[in-house]
């Protein structure tokens, strides 16, 4: 996932645990990271 993201295990980790907030670049590169639009990860959960 960090990989195609083009952000480091550690990275990812630290979100993963709520230890960083990301930017919106961050989210961006996760989205297209997944195959997803960025506003699936903005999505509040149901």
């Amino acid at each position: 996932m960090g990989e195609a993201a083009g952000l480091s295990r550690n990275y990812i980790g630290n979100l993963e645990r709520q230890e960083n907030k990301p930017s919106i670049e961050t989210i961006e590169k996760l989205a297209k990271g997944l195959g997803v639009d960025p506003e699936v990860l903005l999505k509040p959960e149901e």
